[in-house]
């Protein structure tokens, strides 16, 4: 890994250290973060006037846990052990053995490939996306950060096909506009790419935002003397994007934020990367645990989950919140958030409404 890099990585987790020591606020327990999440549920049923499903059985929880968490169905032995124990936590263990199988590890890294690369490179380019998939296991089984993997990601410079992840921008073709649009929407949940030509017609983002944005990639390149499929990366000196159909150059600028310190020194992806992963950006941690609300339950808190505009309210404001800020505190542990909505209530009741009544609306959950 580059010493800037290196340097970079630091900075991000020494930044998340600082945070937490002031506050003096150790993350909730799982369990407490889970008893969290099911009183905000309740409370908004009982708003609602509607009651839950009833617990699902063992045997359909377990086949609902082991699809989601490992992407399999558990072995009939294990299933038959686990029907027949009587532990009361018997749940919650399960849960725990799932995302201590490397099975985790390796569905997980197929479910974010298919959401970071465009489905043209997953039928096109199947050797350059089994490397990138590859890289994303690698971090998910030694439960690395999910900001440092995100980090890493934005300031890539390895091939694909050498374990790397360039893929996630030769995929895009090296253009900045299709590196933002896809940047803003999957990791900050903003369809700026509404913005490429026009002002967003639903929301505030203006065409100025958009390539401010896009400017962020416009000195990413391809290195000399390297093809598909081992392309490297390298970031040059200049390069600029203009505004369409004029020759005004757009400076780069956070979505929703200040623009960055002007130096021609700094390696833009770099500045983006530390701007996107940090404790000041709203979408971050909202954006990656309603994905892993959307995994676990079939719907986000916000629906769909790549639209996080002023239009498209969460329907559950307070636990999206408060699953953000337990992320983040955690240190950005996916496996924790996983950990804290598998063992919830909610994930664990039936998906069977057998009351005459008709069922409560899908987003009360």
């Amino acid at each position: 890994m580059a010493i800037a890099l290196r340097c970079l990585l630091l900075v991000l987790i020494c930044q998340a250290v600082c945070i937490a020591s002031a506050e003096d606020d150790a993350p909730p327990s799982a369990a407490a973060m889970a008893a969290r999440i099911d009183q905000l549920l309740d409370q908004r049923m009982d708003e609602a006037g509607v009651r839950a499903a009833e617990p699902a059985s063992d045997a359909a929880f377990l086949r609902r846990a082991s699809l989601d968490l490992n992407g399999i169905v558990t072995a009939g032995s294990q299933v038959s052990a686990f029907l027949d124990d009587d532990a009361a936590d018997k749940r919650t263990q399960a849960v725990d053995r799932l995302l201590a199988n490397p099975r985790w590890a390796t569905h997980l890294a197929n479910v974010w490939s298919r959401m970071l690369l465009p489905a043209q490179a997953q039928s096109e380019r199947p050797a350059e996306v089994a490397g990138f998939t590859s890289w994303l296991r690698r971090r998910f089984a030694e439960n690395i950060r999910y900001d440092v993997i995100v980090a890493d990601l934005l300031t890539t410079t390895g091939s694909s096909n050498r374990g790397g992840a360039a893929l996630f921008y030769t995929a895009a073709g090296l253009k900045p506009e299709e590196l933002a649009a896809s940047t803003s929407r999957i990791l900050l949940g903003v369809q700026i790419h509404c913005a490429q030509c026009h002002h967003h017609p639903f929301d505030h983002w203006r065409q100025e935002d958009f390539w401010s944005f896009a400017a962020f990639f416009a000195r990413v390149q391809q290195a000399p003397g390297t093809e598909p499929p081992d392309v490297q990366l390298v970031d040059a000196v200049s390069g600029e994007v203009t505004l369409p159909g004029t020759s005004q150059v757009v400076p780069p600028k956070y979505l929703g934020a200040d623009p960055p310190r002007e130096d021609a020194d700094v390696n833009r992806r770099r500045q983006l990367a530390i701007w996107l992963v940090s404790q000041d950006n709203p979408y971050f941690a909202r954006v990656a645990v309603n994905r892993v609300w959307a995994l676990l339950f079939g719907r986000g808190l916000v629906h769909p989950v790549d639209d996080f505009g002023r239009h498209n309210a969460p329907s559950h404001p307070q636990v999206l919140d408060e699953l953000a800020e337990y992320f983040a505190a955690s240190g950005y542990d996916l496996k924790a958030v996983f950990r804290a909505v598998a063992s919830t209530r909610a994930y664990q009741r039936s998906s069977q409404w057998a009351s005459e009544e008709d069922p409560p609306p899908a987003e009360l959950f």
